[in-house]
């Protein structure tokens, strides 16, 4: 893992543009102890996040599909949405 926060974010925003187009800010953090990425997504100070396990966050990053993201994006969407 070589890249920083910001860099996770805007890969993260540039696959899924959607969630800048549903007025939903999107902040990540590396998790040690977790090996993972933890997303929030929040809007209208409500907020859902999601766990993204180093080994899928680099695939993202090289180019890959972040595949265990596309159900959760679009749930938390419609969730942020009704809230």
């Amino acid at each position: 893992m070589t890249y920083k926060a910001e860099d996770f974010k805007e890969k993260i925003l540039s696959i899924y543009p959607q969630i800048a187009k549903s007025g939903v800010s999107l902040e990540a953090e590396f998790d040690k102890g977790r090996d993972s990425w933890v997303l929030t997504f929040t809007k209208g100070g409500h907020s859902r996040h999601a766990f993204v396990h180093t080994g899928d966050a680099d695939a993202c990053m090289s180019g890959g599909f972040c595949i265990y993201l596309w159900g959760l994006v679009y749930q938390y969407l419609k969730d942020l949405e009704q809230d």
